[in-house]
């Protein structure tokens, strides 16, 4: 396992600029993209492979508050801000408050890893939901109290689409800059919306034993190891020692997935990556992960990512890449 130190992000407090940096080819393939608003609101954006596990250290994330969004791949977060680790799986999202700049060691799978921050100071928050303060109020109470928190959540569909949006954008230059803010404007409101109705609310993992989470993790990996020919439930119960009734509850506790979701998500994000590569036709990507039908490929690409697979593989560019 390697370690790395994550060097600082550039002046957040610069108005509006767009940068990108890729990883050195040593390391692994795509890198970290960033674009600031006038608004006081900055997007990163994470597109990476790493060739190894690796840890990296760095700040917690240069911001007292945002949104994360795991949209592929997994990693541990450990940091100041909370006693337990933090493990960020596929369509999980998270609040967060960091009232001061935290270090934090971030664990990453070998694996094709999508994650978005969106990131801003307390100021910019409060003058975004002033004219809401009721629906707000939740959060508001809990950024009074300056402790530092995480408030993990799932990743709704609303705002896997508004992702696909961002990373299909066909705008260039401040018109670039105007849909984007846009669409982080969106995606705050449906994660305020989330946090104030308990909609899609997520169950604690860490009420797991860590054999248990031990031995989940293991089941994932096994699930999508041969997407092709996947275990069927009771095998791979047996596999990890646990009855299919726990294996299914437990899943469900730790990922907010059933195991069939999480392996469905788990194809087309691969079939995802197999297309914005270029390498490979629609049919062949299907294929690839998995689906017979192409019918049913289909509509459940569309349904996940808001788009058909034939125009992601037509629009997609490394710029916007996923």
């Amino acid at each position: 396992m390697r370690t790395i130190q994550l060097a600082t992000v550039p002046d957040r407090t610069q108005a509006s600029s767009s940068f990108k940096v890729n990883l050195p080819p040593s390391i692994g393939k795509g890198g970290v993209s960033v674009d600031a608003f006038a608004s006081g609101l900055q997007l990163r954006i994470i597109d990476a492979k790493l060739d190894q596990i690796t840890t990296i250290k760095g700040d917690a994330s240069g911001f007292e508050v945002g949104v994360g969004f795991c949209l592929a791949g997994f990693f541990e977060s450990r940091s100041g801000c909370s006693k337990n680790p933090v493990y960020c799986e596929p369509n999980l999202s998270g609040f967060f408050f960091f009232p001061e700049l935290m270090d934090a060691t971030i664990k990453v799978a070998c694996q094709p890893m999508m994650y978005a921050v969106i990131g801003m100071e307390t100021e910019t928050l409060f003058g975004i939901v002033e004219r809401d303060e009721q629906r707000s109020l939740s959060v508001l109470k809990k950024l009074e109290k300056n402790d530092p928190f995480i408030i993990p959540d799932a990743l709704t569909p609303a705002m896997r689409r508004a992702f696909q949006q961002i990373f299909n954008c066909p705008f260039s230059g401040p018109i670039r800059q105007l849909f984007l803010e846009g669409k982080l404007m969106e995606l705050l409101a449906h994660k305020l919306d989330q946090l104030h109705s308990g909609k899609a609310p997520i169950r604690n993992p860490y009420s797991l034993k860590p054999k248990d989470i031990e031995r989940v993790r293991h089941a994932a990996d096994l699930l999508v190891s041969d997407l092709e020919n996947p275990p069927d439930m009771s095998t791979l119960a047996r596999s990890v020692g646990l009855s299919r009734s726990t294996l299914y509850r437990h899943f469900n506790q730790l990922y907010n997935l059933s195991p069939f979701e999480y392996l469905r998500n788990h194809r087309l994000q691969t079939a995802m990556h197999l297309l914005q590569e270029g390498e490979v036709n629609v049919t062949e990507a299907a294929i690839t992960v998995g689906y017979l039908n192409m019918s049913h490929f289909a509509k459940a690409f569309k349904a996940m990512f808001g788009i058909p697979p034939s125009a992601f593989l037509n629009h997609s560019t490394p710029a916007q890449s996923i």
